[in-house]
């Protein structure tokens, strides 16, 4: 991954890409490896689901982990920001992200898992 690149990750539904997503998030802010490539320096990551409840991503986050003495940068998780489903077609949400980005500089990554579910798609 290059600075200020976008990266699409698709597959069939059941393919593990939320695992996949999650996964990668956690390697970044460890500094480790990730599907055969280096990652030279931890990175700040914004993990943000627009499927799953936040405690289901902290529990899928703990099994990946097994012991977070291994993160060595935060990660922050976000499933929804409001009272409804976070939405990207919604200016307010995307003000919501943009002022969390101001507030948390530090952040390098951000991972949106499930487009599908936090734009207004039609299937």
């Amino acid at each position: 991954m290059y600075q200020q690149s976008i990266i699409m990750i698709f597959a069939d539904t059941g393919q593990k890409k939320s695992l996949f997503a999650l996964d990668l998030s956690i390697k970044l802010a460890c500094g480790q490896p990730f599907a055969g490539f280096d990652c030279v320096t931890p990175a700040k990551t914004w993990y943000i689901d627009g499927e799953i409840q936040e405690s289901i991503t902290q529990e899928r986050m703990r099994g990946f982990t097994h012991d977070s003495k291994f993160i060595k940068t935060p990660i922050y998780t976000t499933t929804n920001f409001s009272d409804t489903e976070l939405k990207l077609s919604n200016e307010e949400d995307r003000e919501l992200i943009y002022s969390h980005c101001l507030q948390n500089p530090e952040i390098e990554v951000i991972i949106f898992d499930n487009l599908m579910s936090v734009c207004d798609i039609d299937h």
